[in-house]
């Protein structure tokens, strides 16, 4: 519009470029929402895939560290997803050196989540203990450990979901877990193979 030589905007121009304007704001506050919302998605699955690897290495670390309660009887025990060992950790307490202590430990998969118990000291040997369970890992959709056994060809091993050796430990361990991922579709499977130093291969016939 020109008016005594002057330029500028009618009110349907200013209302027209107003709209646009809306719609360039709009758009980019949605792609930036979108931004955000996969960024906070992508943190929380990183967040949950190191909490499950660290849990994974917990357990790792006290298998490593298993050993027989006697030579006669290992107290090695895993039934109805319940895994109990005899291992030696250390327990950081006041006034206390980080010295290694013999622990009991329990391991078990209930209702989507992991526990875990630990029997340090004398309690490791009462079974009047009553410690309290731990949930170290929620939104566990599968707990699966295997033990290996060799063949009586021993050219390789097979896998057991159970150790019925009373008198040994495992030589080797493989722990399958997976997880749900929040707000996501996606799990997350996680495989660990853990070697004890004072376990043994026991053979085993294939059927």
């Amino acid at each position: 519009m020109k008016k005594n030589g002057l330029t500028g905007l009618t009110f349907v121009e200013l209302l027209v470029a107003i709209s646009i304007f809306c719609v360039i704001v709009a758009s980019l506050y949605s792609t930036l929402r979108v931004g955000l919302s996969a960024y906070r998605k992508g943190e929380q699955l990183l967040e949950r895939n190191q909490k499950a690897r660290l849990c994974l290495d917990s357990l790792a670390l006290d298998l490593r560290n298993a050993y027989s309660f006697s030579d006669k009887e290992s107290k090695f025990i895993f039934q109805d997803d319940l895994l109990s060992f005899y291992t030696l950790k250390k327990l950081h307490a006041a006034g206390v050196k980080n010295n290694l202590n013999i622990c009991k430990v329990e391991y078990w998969f209930e209702e989507g989540n992991l526990f875990r118990k630990i029997y340090p000291g004398k309690s490791a040997f009462s079974d009047s203990a009553k410690d309290k369970a731990d949930i170290i890992l929620d939104n566990v959709v599968k707990l699966k450990i295997e033990f290996a056994y060799k063949t009586e060809a021993e050219d390789k091993l097979i896998w057991k979901d159970e150790w019925k050796q009373t008198d040994s430990l495992p030589m080797l361990v493989r722990i399958e877990l997976e997880l749900n991922a929040p707000n996501s579709n996606q799990a997350i499977e996680l495989t660990k193979f853990v070697n004890l130093a004072l376990g043994q291969l026991v053979e085993e016939k294939e059927k």
